[in-house]
């Protein structure tokens, strides 16, 4: 019988921890980080302004052009985390706000990821101990 590969992966929109699940033990693998979030300022860049008023909520087109970037962030984050992914079996993605729902979502549309097992649970924020705890106790095989 093949050995079922589990990594669980605590995520929101900044990064993403892999924890390796492997003979009841867990451990860190990697750290992916995402371009979401922060984007400098460059010299010249326009601002938010538009041209009949200094009022920053009286939208431009420098707030499409800023969302469809974040977009385009979120799009390579979630496409390197799925690389990294592919090879696991089942996948237990967890943490704080909805990253880990849209990314289950983005991978489930994916030919890779049509049979592999995907859970998805809330958690807080976690120090390393806890995370690996989390991975551990969620994988652990049930006593009969």
């Amino acid at each position: 019988m093949a050995t079922v590969k589990k990594i669980g992966v605590f995520m929101d929109h900044s990064k993403a921890e892999l924890i390796r699940y492997e003979n009841g033990a867990a451990g860190f693998i990697e750290t992916i980080l995402s371009e979401h979030g922060g984007r400098d300022r460059y010299e010249g860049e326009g601002s938010d302004e538009t041209r009949f008023s200094s009022d920053p909520y009286h939208g431009s087109n420098n707030e499409f052009k800023k969302h469809r970037i974040e977009e385009n962030d979120l799009h390579a984050y979630y496409k390197n985390l799925s690389k990294e992914l592919e090879h696991y079996d089942e996948i237990l993605l967890f943490g704080p706000g909805e990253a880990k729902k849209e990314f289950k979502n983005y991978v489930e549309q994916m030919h890779a990821f049509q049979n592999k097992r995907l859970h998805v649970e809330n958690s807080d924020k976690l120090t390393e101990n806890q995370l690996l705890e989390f991975v551990r106790e969620y994988f652990k095989p049930v006593q009969k």
